[in-house]
């Protein structure tokens, strides 16, 4: 038996080293978030240039809805460690209280991004998606506001907006496609590089907003008014119809939004139902071709590719999209399964799957759990195990608490035997 000495190194918290910022954490956890402050701000006397100081004193502004405070202060937090991924996410829960919807949606894709958040990407891919919806809603309720101020003139020129196509002989197994296609032609458009697509999303917020019926989408006379909302100089607009002999034919337009005129001659695909697919990439190349666009061998190449070869699986997809439109989630995620369980290796359909998996939890919900996360990693489970020495090394001095206690970082040594071990085993 011998002796042996191990020192064990506890680099605790960095730059942190005033007992005040553990008292802090303690009352941050405990939601008494006055007193967390005054206790951080004393810490941050002590240690101004760390990070984690300045992100706990953001969080315990934050959770008192004093936004203004605690965002300089999580700016201040970032300026110093710009990898922290919480001061990202209370960032981001700022801005969506305050309607910066932009900044919240980069906030937290950055969150997302995160190693540590791996296990909880799908819950925040989910705030994400609701956010968006909310800042397209929102978005387009101020377009109707100030409808008579819009202008054409400051909308950008190479702006373009699909239309939903219009089922011209009602066969109702094909009803989907006319979300659908108007969704594939919107993916495949925004593949080139000189055009600036306008979200699906946004035209069902303002069908919405404006109770437009199918009649009044479809008429011309409401082709200035629909360009001008969506903030489009162009649309694109048509309808499909089949025969029983499964032969199927697309007709579509491309529109001055400001005029209604068509920006050259009506395109017209045509073949068979089973060539669906195909039909869709000639009638996007004509569109192109329409607006005089020279695309380059990447932008083709990426536009020949297909979200799925089977008709079917798209429909039930389509259908999807429609249901989820309506609010009709268990639906929704019900068409998407069946788009998944038809064509096994349809991306986009697994997604929705994916994100329809998890519910969307409110931003408080979302940041406990992300506070878990982070706890767990070896570094936190180390300061905690730091934390816990520190507190009970030392007797209180009752006059001068912090007197008493040491810094958060130092060496804690540890001496002993260790047993004897039998190498014939």
């Amino acid at each position: 038996m011998r002796k042996i000495l191990v020192p064990v190194l506890f680099i605790l918290f960095f730059n942190c080293t005033s007992y005040h910022y553990w008292e802090g954490k303690s009352l941050l956890q405990d939601k008494k978030y006055n007193d967390a402050l005054v206790k951080f701000l004393l810490a941050e006397k002590k240690a101004p240039n760390d990070y984690k100081i300045k992100r706990d004193i953001g969080i315990a502004l934050f959770e008192q809805k004093n936004y203004a405070l605690a965002l300089k202060k999580l700016q201040a937090a970032n300026a110093i460690h710009s990898d922290d991924n919480l001061v990202h996410f209370y960032m981001g829960r700022i801005y969506e209280a305050s309607g910066q919807y932009d900044e919240a949606l980069n906030e937290y894709t950055r969150c997302k991004k995160s190693r540590i958040f791996n296990q909880i990407a799908p819950l925040i891919d989910r705030r994400i998606e609701d956010i968006f919806r909310k800042k397209i809603a929102d978005e387009v309720k101020q377009a109707v506001q100030a409808e008579r101020s819009l202008q054409f003139a400051l909308i950008p020129e190479n702006t373009i907006a699909v239309l939903y196509f219009k089922n011209l002989d009602n066969w109702e197994r094909l009803t989907p496609l006319e979300k659908g296609l108007a969704q594939m032609l919107i993916t495949d458009l925004s593949k080139v590089r000189m055009l600036k697509m306008l979200e699906r999303l946004r035209l069902e917020q303002l069908i919405q907003e404006l109770n437009l019926s199918n009649t009044d989408l479809f008429a011309p006379e409401q082709v200035p008014r629909l360009g001008k909302l969506l903030g489009s100089q162009k649309l694109v607009k048509g309808g499909f119809k089949s025969n029983e002999e499964g032969e199927v034919q697309i007709i579509a337009a491309v529109v001055e939004s400001e005029s209604g005129a068509l920006v050259n001659r009506e395109i017209i695909v045509s073949g068979g139902i089973h060539n669906f697919f195909e039909l869709e990439k000639n009638l996007v190349f004509k569109i192109i071709e329409n607006l005089g666009i020279q695309l380059a061998y990447s932008e083709i190449e990426a536009i020949k590719e297909v979200p799925t070869k089977n008709l079917l699986a798209y429909l039930a997809y389509a259908q999807g999209l429609d249901f989820e439109d309506q609010g009709l989630f268990t639906e929704a995620n019900h068409s998407f399964e069946q788009a998944v369980k038809i064509d096994p290796h349809f991306t986009d359909a697994r997604i929705k799957v994916d994100l329809f998996k998890n519910e969307v939890l409110s931003e408080q919900e979302l940041s406990n759990l992300m506070m878990k996360m982070v706890e767990r990693t070896p570094l936190s489970r180390l300061e905690n195990t730091g934390q816990n020495l520190v507190k009970h090394s030392l007797p209180i001095d009752a006059e001068n608490p912090s007197a008493s206690r040491p810094a958060a970082t130092g060496t804690v040594v540890i001496t002993g035997t260790l047993p004897s071990v039998d190498t014939r085993r």
